[in-house]
């Protein structure tokens, strides 16, 4: 179960690195926080 949410996470994740190919990229979690990656 855990492993299954996993994958879907770093799909999800995948497609906004996809979205945002920039230096500094900016995540909106399902929480709605934003966390910034350098």
């Amino acid at each position: 179960m855990h492993s299954r949410m996993r994958a879907k996470t770093s799909d999800f994740l995948k497609v906004l690195n996809r979205a945002r190919p920039e230096g500094r990229i900016e995540k909106k979690t399902f929480s709605g926080r934003t966390f910034q990656q350098l």
